[in-house]
């Protein structure tokens, strides 16, 4: 495997960080005591960018895990507050630990991995890793090097549960090395029969994504054609964070341009309301907007939030931060 191929079109950045133990089952974040701190790395870095943890070298610490590399965590930038991702018990353990006020501002972990072996984070960290400096090392945001991430992915880990996400399949899951995860996906094999599914209905939101590249490039047209014009796709869902992850699972991981959440109604209470809701937002695009097709409009961004906001139950929508390295709290 080329390191320029292994590195550089497929795996994020990676930061090390210091903690005490490594638990994402019940805690489902990573955060900071100054919220500057946490502003500054959603700021400079990209949603799926991954910490290398480490155990700081503490009496906090449990003494086999002093200095040893425990774990991958993978982030989005979502800004949040520690108790919006954290089991109660993980919770109380801080506030017993007299933690209760450090590292409240925060981003949440998606995924999570556990090293399957023992070393010590010097022994690969050799450039970022500077041990006296080790108990700053979070404040120091540090970045790993093309070399130290190409050593780190040699490592063997095992995916492990993250609090607030779906659980992951730990039953048939062996050691793999960490390169592994980012290499082209295989496709499910194909399964027949009958299935049976239950669906719970209940809470819907109407939402519009919106593309935050230029829309010539991706209509393939003249810039002059859609000058101040944006493309947005409109739909509904119980989850519309999980339904933009999965929007942007079709885009790879390493383009510069995906979409993001520009406008989310209020709730609607069944799947039934919202789903007429969106039929008749699609109406009134079509008439107003340049449609694309299917769920897709061409349009003025601003037009296009005023018109949203006069569907039916969507007066109390919300407004997304539309620029990318500056997410909304």
């Amino acid at each position: 495997m080329s390191f320029s191929n292994s590195i550089e079109n497929q795996v994020p950045n990676i930061w090390l960080r210091a903690f005490y133990g490594f638990d994402p089952s019940v805690q489902g974040y990573i955060g900071w005591t100054k919220e500057t701190e946490r502003n500054w790395f959603s700021e400079n870095a990209a949603a799926g960018d991954l910490f290398l943890i480490y155990g700081a070298e503490s009496q906090e610490t449990d003494a086999l895990n002093r200095r040893q590399l425990l774990g991958f965590l993978q982030v989005d930038l979502d800004r949040i507050r520690d108790i919006d991702k954290c089991a109660k018990e993980g919770h109380q353990r801080k506030y017993d630990k007299g933690w209760g006020e450090k590292w409240t501002h925060a981003l949440p972990v998606r995924r999570a991995w556990r090293i399957d072996r023992r070393i010590e984070v010097d022994h690969l960290i050799t450039d970022t890793y500077v041990p006296k400096q080790a108990r700053f090392m979070g404040r120091e945001r540090a970045k790993l090097t093309r070399v130290e991430v190409e050593t780190v992915l040699q490592l063997p880990v095992t995916e492990v549960n993250v609090w607030g996400e779906p659980p992951v399949n730990t039953g048939n899951q062996g050691s793999i090395r960490f390169e592994a995860v980012f290499r082209p996906s295989r496709g499910m094999t194909p399964s027949f029969g009958a299935r049976e599914s239950v669906y719970a209905d209940g809470d819907h939101w109407l939402y519009m994504m919106r593309y935050d590249g230029e829309a010539a490039a991706l209509l393939g047209c003249d810039k002059h054609i859609v000058i101040r014009k944006v493309v947005v796709k409109i739909g509904f869902s119980n989850d519309v964070k999980r339904r933009l992850i999965e929007v942007n699972k079709g885009i790879p991981p390493k383009a510069k341009h995906r979409w993001e959440l520009s406008v989310m109604s209020a709730a609607y209470p069944d799947g039934d309301a919202a789903k007429n809701a969106e039929d008749a937002l699609k109406q009134r695009f079509s008439e107003r907007f340049e449609s694309l097709g299917e769920e897709f409009f061409c349009g003025e961004e601003m037009k296009l939030k005023s018109q949203f906001a006069s569907a039916p139950s969507a007066a109390q929508f919300t407004i997304k931060a539309a620029k990318k390295s500056s997410p909304a709290k």
